[in-house]
């Protein structure tokens, strides 16, 4: 099993890398201080503008290249400390400390971009000072000619509130002039020691140039601190980005706080740098997995990032069943923004003042989606933290699909930053000649070739654990059990499990280094297939489970689920293939719900009257194998009447299909192939769309639900009433378990027959308790029970949703109305497992309404009584005052809008406190309820 591994950066950014503008140019005015458009040329190791300006005496707009090359080895690097307070200002080597840094931005020295004389360009600037600081000082750098020449220029420089051109004002007391008189590298500091400045912690850094073409670094990413990659000039006014390896990059910057101050930092990071693009698909939720470097985390800020029209409701969760399932994400982490940018890669930043405790833990799911299908997702692998590339699909609400596009540990382009001190762990480093060092730091700070970053770990002495050291593949029944681990060869060689399995070192790897494998023991025995989950450790193809459990360990350690066999089934999986009719509709030939239909007379399969001999008829009555082994998850899997609880997804759902020839039907699986398939369940939908086969799948809706009934135990049966003649229904067949997958045999025949009941009566309706759910039972509903003037025109509920057993008929449900008569006029199925009941007229005001299903002795209540907004003992002018403390959130509505919404206009407002007035005055043709009590909820339906 491999560890995970942090990979080592440098400067925020792997070296030499080439830094473009984005979508390749800055547009400027034209005649714009002589200029026209200024093109971006890239050559090797050299970036730069080429500008029609005016040399020195010049009059006319001849063309002016300026280049800059490298800078040779060893390029003195010069400090001019400037102190504002005094106007002092000298040279001098060294600077501040690192304690107290918090922004740096080191570019590399190939990534130069020239300017003009007098103009200001300015960077923004986020320190990792979560709610600002004092700044002591700030530093900027910048080159020096490049030619050779020596020639000197000025240098001005200040911070702004915010972007200059857009109205943002110099800081008192941070700005300042220095000459810089070399072609090598400067840095300017600004020494605010003597008079630290209170600031926020968002900012930009300006500067201009005495004459053109002197330089400036850009172009990377900040190591601490955050730039978020906009570039302020008169030309670009706070628009200009900077777009090459990643976003975020930025003028070279550091800035220091004088302490007490709060921070936060990075815990997770993509390099963003386009390693794969995703064409997203709209409205469907997107997850990808992070693992922080940390063991908690109080959460600061979340982004995201993708190239198109990007509208991002965004959130986090433990679990990818509870994201993909009916529960919500961690609490307050919800967000929600918009961008259009078609071209290039935007970003959207997410904060989260004062910040939201994530509960211990340090894997997550980040999910958000896209409005518009010309998106692309872009991806590559983390700096910090961990991505096991599931990446996953919410396909319907409660179902998500693994995305296998990405390589393994590339993800979505995702930061999270936490807030408090950075995270120490051990950084080991074996760049120098014999024993590599072991030094307690932060991933910042453990940079460069040879050196590797373990969070969470400490070092035991200069030169101990977990340098020199490599990795041990460890057996099952080990000690530490089975994984990888860093240590030395003596300790790996000496560790034999109970069963005699030896442990084997890895010269020179560590666990989590390209090339690093420790096979799975536990796959050299499983029996499960691995296809399905199966319930045990492991699968039965050993090549498979080891490629499968060293992207998830889980599905080795503890049991091959859901997960595991969606991973052998993707792109990047062991080419395991499910079996036609894995799906309700499949784009193949032959792929797909498989018909049920056979003809009258020879049991021939068909789909119309059309495929039979003259004379005969295309039936709804077949049978067809349903074999599910090797099925995968997919839409509509949970299954309401499963026997560990109704929404829980069955196991290997494969489709069938059948055209109703009669009103009933019967659909069953008493006719198992395989010993093992013994226990299934059945789902019946209906559509909604019949504009093609792909439009019905994707508007089904669940009519029935089965399991064990009407032969021998384990195999489901379901029956079927008010179908209509020549419709299409959809029939789902699962697995109640992993170990009962196998061949079964579908049967359907019409009418139905053997043990369903007569249509017609109570005895045939669905076995089950019924969940009030809108209204929910008890409800006060406190509305007016008329139009204005119009005593006549009732109005109010007249319809309920409820969830439990599907496939009811209005004879199923009794109503007692306590001073009219009213009934259930129609039951239509809802998309979730329940039905939507259409009653004859809204329920009557001042009475209370009883509805029972049958064979649950547990009736819902509804009171409607107008203008008892508090649903106290009585209508009073309590109620007035309780509206107003509703309106204002000092108190919650009892029942929603069913309290609230007096005047039936949709929403709570100031309106319905005129309707409580009205009501309880009897005015605009109103009764007066002025006093009237609560109507007692006792009694019921016969």
């Amino acid at each position: 099993m491999k560890r995970r591994k942090e990979r080592s950066v440098s400067n925020g950014i792997p070296s030499q890398r080439a830094i473009a503008l984005r979508g390749g140019r800055i547009n400027t005015d034209t005649g714009m201080m002589g200029m026209s458009t200024a093109n971006l040329l890239v050559t090797a190791g050299v970036i730069a503008l080429a500008l029609q300006m005016p040399a020195a005496g010049q009059t006319t707009n001849d063309a002016a290249e300026v280049r800059v090359a490298e800078l040779p080895p060893g390029v003195p690097i010069q400090r001019h400390y400037f102190n504002p307070t005094t106007g002092e200002h000298r040279q001098a080597g060294g600077g501040l400390g690192d304690d107290n840094l918090v922004y740096a931005n080191t570019p590399p020295p190939t990534t130069f971009l020239p300017l003009l004389a007098g103009v200001r360009v300015a960077d923004d600037i986020r320190t990792i000072a979560a709610g600002g600081c004092n700044i002591s000082a700030y530093e900027v750098q910048v080159t020096g000619g490049g030619d050779g020449t020596g020639l000197g220029f000025g240098v001005d420089f200040a911070l702004y509130d915010s972007c200059p051109s857009d109205g943002g004002q110099v800081i008192p007391g941070t700005a300042g002039t220095v000459t810089v008189d070399n072609d090598g590298v400067s840095h300017i500091l600004v020494d605010l020691r003597g008079s630290p400045i209170s600031l926020g912690n968002r900012f930009w850094i300006g500067v201009s140039f005495s004459r053109a073409g002197p330089g400036w670094l850009l172009g990377t990413a900040a190591d601490i601190g955050l730039t978020e990659d906009v570039y302020d000039a008169v030309f670009t006014p706070c628009t200009a980005s900077f777009e090459g390896t990643t976003l975020h990059a930025g003028f070279g910057a550091r800035v220091w706080c004088a302490p007490p101050f709060d921070t936060e930092f990075l815990a997770y990071s993509n390099e963003n740098v386009g390693d794969g693009t995703y064409g997203a698909q709209p409205d469907l939720w997107y997850l990808d997995d992070v693992e922080l470097v940390m063991d908690d985390c109080i959460l600061s800020s979340l982004e995201v990032a993708g190239r198109g029209h990007l509208s991002l409701p965004t959130k986090l969760s433990t679990e990818v069943r509870r994201f993909c399932g009916p529960s919500t994400a961690v609490q307050g982490t919800r967000r929600s923004g918009a961008l259009d940018n078609a071209g290039a890669s935007t970003l959207l930043r997410f904060e989260y003042p004062g910040g939201i405790d994530l509960g211990g833990g340090t894997s997550f799911f980040v999910g958000f989606r896209y409005d518009e299908s010309s998106t692309h997702l872009i991806a590559g692998e983390a700096e910090l933290g961990f991505t096991d590339s599931r990446f996953r699909l919410q396909t319907v609400p409660g179902g998500c699909l693994l995305i296998s596009v990405f390589n393994e540990h590339v993800g979505l382009p995702i930061a999270i930053r936490c807030l408090g001190p950075r995270p120490m762990g051990a950084c080991c480093d074996g760049t120098n000649p014999g024993p590599q060092t072991c030094t307690e730091t932060t991933a910042v700070e453990c940079q460069g070739p040879g050196k590797h970053w373990l969070p969470r770990t400490l070092c035991d002495g200069p030169a101990g654990p977990p340098c020199n050291l490599a990795a041990c593949c460890t057996p099952p029944n080990a000690p530490m059990g089975e994984g990888c681990r860093d240590m030395s060869q003596a300790e790996c060689e000496s560790i034999v499990d109970d069963q005699g399995n030896p442990a084997v070192w890895q010269s020179e790897l560590f666990c989590g280094d390209p090339g690093q494998d420790c096979i799975h023991w536990v796959c050299r025995h499983a029996e499960g297939a691995c296809a399905v989950p199966n319930g045990t450790p492991g699968c039965n193809s050993p090549s498979c489970c080891d490629r499968i459990c060293d992207q998830d360990p889980f599905c080795c350690a503890v049991q091959w689920d859901e997960g595991c066999a969606e991973r052998a089934l993707g792109p990047d999986g062991c080419s395991i293939q499910p079996p036609a009719n894995d799906d309700c509709y499949g784009p193949l030939p032959g792929s797909g719900a498989v018909m049920m239909n056979e003809c009258s007379g020879g049991g021939a399969p068909c789909a119309t009257h059309a495929d039979c001999p003259p004379g005969q008829t295309c039936d709804a009555n077949g049978s067809v194998p349903m074999i599910n082994e090797t099925a995968t998850p997919g839409p509509h899997e949970e299954l309401c009447c499963h026997p560990e609880g109704a929404g829980l997804p069955g196991t290997g759902g494969v489709w069938a299909k059948f055209v109703a020839s009669e009103t009933s039907a019967r659909v069953h699986t008493c006719s198992a192939i395989a010993g093992n398939a013994t226990n299934s369940i059945l789902q019946v939908f209906k559509a909604l769309n019949h504009a093609g086969p792909e439009a019905a799948c994707n508007s089904l809706i669940p009519i029935g639900c089965g399991t064990d009934g009407g032969c021998e135990a384990g195999h489901a049966s379901v029956c079927l009433y008010n179908l209509v003649i020549g419709e299409t229904y959809y029939v789902l067949m699962a697995s109640a378990t992993p170990a009962t997958a196998g061949h079964y045999l579908a049967t359907v025949t019409s009418p139905a027959s053997g043990p369903c009941p007569t249509p017609g009566g109570p005895p045939h309706c669905p076995a089950g308790e019924i969940d009030w759910i809108d209204p929910p039972d008890g409800v006060v509903d406190a509305r007016q029970p008329h139009a204005p003037h119009d005593a006549n025109a009732l109005r109010g509920i007249d319809q309920l949703s409820v969830g439990g057993p599907i496939g009811t008929t209005p004879d199923c449900w009794t109503l007692c109305d306590d001073t009219g008569t009213n009934a259930v006029l129609m039951v239509e199925p809802s998309a979730i497992c329940g039905s939507t009941l259409h009653l004859a007229r809204p329920i009557t005001a001042g009475a209370v309404t009883h509805i029972v299903y049958a064979g649950d002795g547990n009736p819902g209540a509804f009171t409607a009584h107008p203008g008892n907004v508090d649903a106290s003992d009585a209508t009073d002018p309590g109620d007035i005052i309780s509206l107003i403390d509703m309106l204002n959130q000092v108190r919650v509505p009892p029942w929603g809008l069913y309290s609230c919404d007096v005047d039936h206009g949709g929403t709570c407002g100031p309106s319905d406190i005129i309707g409580v007035i009205d009501l309880l005055n009897g005015a605009n043709a109103f009764t007066s309820w002025m006093g009237t009590p609560l109507p007692p909820v006792t009694g019921g339906c016969p």
